[in-house]
């Protein structure tokens, strides 16, 4: 079985970025990330002072906006402020808001265009990469995704159509999921339940990739088993260390993608 650990292909993206945004920085534009947290959720500000950090070693500004607390009006003031300053690139809230905040009204309040999470959601993209870097093949193959949320299930369907992938698109509800996911030579999985995908659910030497992230008595696990799998399975991304180093990457990615269409708005603009 071939483990599709996501250190080595983020290694490569890690260099990449880090070029680009000295390139960027030579223009005397650097790239800038505006990052939005409200409340105090723990796991919430752990990711953002990774942000921050990875941001400050690749040459790309965090910018770190912690707010106690906050109405949708003022929260939306200040994502309004945010995409009209010239020096921000890419705007992420991070979540989850408090339950006081009505999350579409919010994120509906960020300029599009700058929108890293959103527009160009990160955890798909990160897939996309991870698949590429290994070689598993798309076209003409059949892809299960177990998770139809609109951050990861949904849009990562369409990233596999645009790959000439055939796809289904499950999830926890589904009836009889095991007669999709066995039909599948990929299985992609983010439905946010621990061990949901068991080794008798996956066909001999398919493609698991496990997206989930959840807690279970203090250790961090996926929504696959993955003993089970990892029998059956041709290749599997192990949790944590499999689709999340390259998830982080992709949001600061989505950024310098911005940053250098504004360069070059900018340069064609002076032409």
């Amino acid at each position: 079985m071939i483990l599709l650990e996501g250190k080595t292909p983020a290694g490569l993206l890690r260099e990449e970025l880090r070029s680009r945004a000295a390139a960027l920085a030579a223009t005397g534009h650097a790239s800038c990330l505006a990052a939005v947290l409200v409340g105090g959720d723990k796991a919430s500000d752990l990711y953002l002072r990774r942000k921050a950090k990875l941001g400050r070693e690749l040459g790309i500004t965090v910018e770190e906006h912690r707010i106690p607390s906050a109405s949708e009006t003022e929260l939306a003031s200040l994502l309004r402020e945010l995409g009209q300053r010239p020096d921000v690139d890419g705007i992420l809230v991070e979540q989850p808001l408090p339950r006081s905040v009505r999350k579409e009204k919010v994120l509906a309040a960020i300029e599009w265009a700058k929108d890293v999470d959103g527009r160009t959601p990160a955890t798909p993209k990160a897939v996309m990469r991870l698949l590429r870097h290994y070689g598993i093949r798309l076209a003409g193959a059949h892809v299960v995704i177990v998770g139809h949320s609109d951050v990861v299930g949904k849009p990562l369907a369409m990233l596999m159509l645009h790959a000439d992938a055939t796809v289904t698109v499950c999830h926890k509800l589904t009836r009889d999921l095991v007669t999709h996911t066995r039909q599948a030579d990929i299985v992609v999985v983010a439905a946010g339940v621990p061990g949901l995908i068991r080794g008798d659910m996956i066909r001999p030497g398919a493609t698991v990739v496990d997206v989930g992230i959840n807690v279970v008595d203090g250790k961090t696990v996926g929504d696959v088993d993955f003993e089970s799998v990892s029998a059956v399975a041709g290749a599997l991304t192990p949790v944590p260390g499999g689709v999340g180093p390259l998830t982080t990457l992709t949001i600061l990615e989505n950024t310098v993608d911005n940053a250098e269409r504004h360069f070059m708005t900018a340069d064609c603009a002076a032409d």
